[in-house]
């Protein structure tokens, strides 16, 4: 349907984008090496969690959304590394406490510098009420979204504040990631969500011009050949390719017809997601949110040409 494809394509630029053509790439580049991004993600969770106090097991399988048992992978390798330590409880002895140590400190120091270098500037970049809105509106957002224990704001606790700003943001992103998770089950789609972003790219590029693998390439910045063999396996299924009227030489690419309302199902997702946001907050702090989107992304910019 035209409409949701034109109502997506208003809104993703200042807010879905933001994340997936910014921050997540970016951030995934400074992951490079032993750990995987999100083995690192993991490991800055139990470092955030554990900071505030004790953090089982049970407490990081329910806060990450992970598998039981492919978090129970990744702890166990992480011990075997010794990134984190696992400590019985004194008071109940089937009870275990994780906690880092300096190696997983250091593992984990490149993202950590990042997200805190982020945090330092929203914060410079916002006047004093700006910072109270914007952390009171985040913590709305996030509790309204997330079953996790509510966080608990307090304008006044001005030390929280990247705390709870930092856990908003994760909490909100987990469960988002969670929620598009769930419709690819539910629509037996089996695909992770990058494979899958790849496919509802197509569908918006094609409605407006031919798009030629190289388009689609130069969109998403994935390299060239890792694009190729994304495509490639994706064509025997979501993809089809057409030639051109004047050339057969060159190929295009677009939606199967039978998954094209599904990929429409999945923008109507994230349409009402972003209006879900709306009715929450104020206009006012929407529109802060809107703006703080804006700053995140002129750091990723700005942090990767002095880093680079």
């Amino acid at each position: 349907m035209k409409q949701i494809v034109e109502q997506y394509t208003a809104i993703r630029s200042e807010s879905y984008d933001v994340f997936e053509k910014a921050v997540l790439p970016y951030a995934k580049s400074l992951s490079s090496g032993r750990y995987t991004f999100k083995e690192r993600l993991l490991l800055m969770q139990i470092k955030t969690m554990s900071s505030k106090g004790f953090v089982s097991p049970t407490d990081v399988a329910h806060a990450s959304k992970m598998n039981p048992n492919t978090l129970s992978n990744h702890l166990k390798r992480f011990m075997k590394e010794n990134l984190i330590t696992k400590a019985q409880s004194s008071n109940d002895h089937r009870i275990f406490f994780l906690a880092m140590t300096q190696k997983g400190h250091e593992v984990v120091k490149v993202l950590s510098d990042f997200y805190r270098g982020l945090f330092t500037y929203l914060f410079k970049a916002l006047s004093a009420r700006e910072k109270i809105l914007l952390v009171k509106s985040a913590v709305d957002v996030s509790n309204m979204f997330s079953d996790e224990v509510p966080l608990k704001y307090r304008a006044l606790k001005f030390s929280d504040y990247p705390y709870w700003l930092e856990q908003s943001i994760a909490r909100f992103y987990r469960t988002l990631v969670s929620q598009e998770e769930q419709f690819l089950t539910l629509h037996t789609i089996n695909l992770t969500l990058r494979d899958w972003y790849v496919v509802t790219e197509v569908y918006i590029l094609s409605q407006t011009t031919p798009l030629s693998l190289k388009d689609l390439q130069k969109n998403i910045k994935l390299s060239m050949s890792t694009m190729s063999t994304v495509v490639s396996r994706l064509t025997k299924t979501f993809l089809q390719k057409t030639f051109s009227a004047h050339d057969n030489r060159f190929t295009y690419l677009e939606v199967s017809p039978e998954w094209v309302d599904t990929v429409e199902a999945f923008l109507l997702l994230r349409i009402r997601t972003y209006e879900k946001i709306q009715t929450l907050v104020s206009p006012k702090n929407f529109n802060l949110l809107l703006k703080v989107f804006g700053l995140i992304k002129t750091y990723v910019e700005t942090h990767e040409k002095t880093h680079n």
